[in-house]
């Protein structure tokens, strides 16, 4: 609903975080919702004006973003097919001369046959 996409960006505001991932942005109303003062920079990967193009990824950066990849999933099962998800990869400039690459990731639903755990 509007009314709780207004919170979660309300609570954005009162908790001062540095960065945040936001995921399941699809809709032009909840993009709305996306705290749009000064102190944001805000990345997205617009695909399309379509909703079965987005991938719903936002990241939200109290310093300056300064470049910004999206990378696509090669394959997905129904229902996730019918949506772009993928990885969204944000470079944000922390201090002068001091880059991080945050990752914002959608998971992918679907069958898994084998999980392989390494240490």
């Amino acid at each position: 609903s509007s009314e709780r996409f207004i919170r979660i960006a309300t609570e954005l505001e009162s908790l001062h975080p540095d960065f945040a991932v936001l995921q399941e942005v699809w809709t032009r109303r909840a993009l709305r919702a996306v705290p749009a003062t000064d102190e944001w920079w805000v990345a997205r990967a617009t695909r399309s004006d379509l909703v079965f193009r987005r991938n719903g990824l936002v990241t939200l950066s109290r310093h300056p973003i300064i470049g910004g990849e999206f990378h696509p999933f090669r394959s997905a099962r129904f229902p996730d097919s019918l949506v772009t998800k993928g990885a969204l990869k944000t470079t944000i400039e922390v201090t002068p001369g001091m880059r991080i690459n945050l990752w914002n990731v959608h998971l992918q639903s679907g069958d898994v046959t084998e999980i392989k755990v390494v240490r």
